[in-house]
């Protein structure tokens, strides 16, 4: 399982919190990745740090950050899995705040897009 958070610098109170509670135990399985994300907006020298300190921070290449950013990294998640974590991925949960999205204009497509890529990786399996 592939468990993504969606987090911003600001947040690293936040982040510790998780860890602490949680992601650590979680990712001592063998069968559990947990990764918060951050946008490249929201990249900085401390998040650097916090990244090679732990491990456990992506970034994308996009340029929005808060909640427009959302669908965003979503979109990036989906994507990181299909490059880089199938087959053995089998489930993708991802975390957000409270926040609200335009479905379909923002998120329909980009899952969209993202199964297509799925299956034209998978075909390529065979």
């Amino acid at each position: 399982m592939f468990a993504a958070v969606f987090s911003t610098t600001t947040f690293r109170h936040r982040r510790d919190a998780v860890r602490e509670a949680w992601l650590e135990a979680a990712t001592h399985s063998a069968s559990v990745v947990a990764k918060f994300v951050l946008t490249g907006a929201e990249r900085d020298e401390q998040s650097d740090a916090e990244a090679a300190q732990h491990g456990d921070m992506l970034f994308s290449n996009d340029r929005l950050s808060g909640y427009r950013s959302i669908s965003h990294k979503t979109y990036f998640v989906l994507e990181h899995v299909v490059r880089n974590l199938l087959p053995a991925v089998y489930s993708v949960v991802a975390a957000v705040q409270p926040s609200f999205l335009d479905w379909h204009a923002s998120i329909c497509p980009l899952l969209f897009a993202a199964a297509a890529a799925a299956i034209t990786t998978m075909h390529s399996w065979k």
